[in-house]
């Protein structure tokens, strides 16, 4: 059982993907990949813990900031605090399950605070810590970011998209695509250019990457 936590989703997805690989590679067999986002009922865990497929004998079960990590939550109470951590660890030690959570934490965040069933996953997992990259290491970062994604940036361009967009990898990658689509080669111009559309496109980019995930 992992919990992955910290304040940049690129580097938490990285992990888990990470995770996945050498699952994957460490199996022979067939493996069953479910996902929670957000909010779920307790009885579609439960059937996804409990039925076997005809085709996989292991499954991987990824959360990704779970309703019930966060007490403010309106959906939250103790009674289904209790019964998720009771069907947690009815299936913590089964061998052919493996539990991926995933959390954002937020420094100074007033909308998260953990509740017991986030600290019971806390203490009884293996947990990673993510942190979001230094700003001095943001741009060799993002300038290899693009070179990955086959496109080539000026050091004039990038630093003016750093300047113009928040310090969050996957709002930027998504720019990045973007503007790859309109020319590997991407210029300062270019950005300014395209500058209405990505100061009013950012709740819109974020809500994209989660229907993506």
């Amino acid at each position: 059982m992992y919990l992955i936590k910290g304040d940049e989703n690129y580097f938490i997805d990285e992990k888990i993907n990470e995770i996945i690989k050498n699952e994957t590679n460490n199996n022979q067999e067939e493996i069953e990949f479910i996902k929670f986002y957000d909010f779920f009922m307790l009885e579609e865990l439960a059937d996804a813990i409990n039925n076997q497929g005809l085709f996989f004998n292991k499954k991987i079960i990824i959360f990704k900031n779970p309703f019930l990590f966060n007490i403010k939550n309106k959906n939250v109470n103790e009674k289904l605090i209790n019964d998720f951590i009771e069907l947690i660890k009815s299936f913590s030690q089964d061998q052919n399950t493996i539990l991926i959570f995933s959390q954002e934490i937020y420094k100074y965040d007033k909308n998260f605070f953990a509740s017991k069933a986030f600290n019971y996953i806390d203490k009884n997992s293996q947990v990673i810590q993510i942190k979001k990259i230094e700003e001095k290491n943001l741009f060799s970062f993002v300038f290899s970011m693009v070179k990955n994604l086959g496109g080539n940036i000026s050091d004039q361009a990038l630093i003016f998209l750093l300047e113009i967009m928040p310090n969050n990898l996957d709002l930027i990658k998504q720019e990045i695509k973007k503007l790859l689509l309109i020319e590997k080669n991407i210029t300062k111009q270019m950005i300014e250019d395209n500058i209405f559309s990505m100061s009013n496109n950012i709740e819109f980019a974020l809500s994209e990457a989660i229907l993506k995930w």
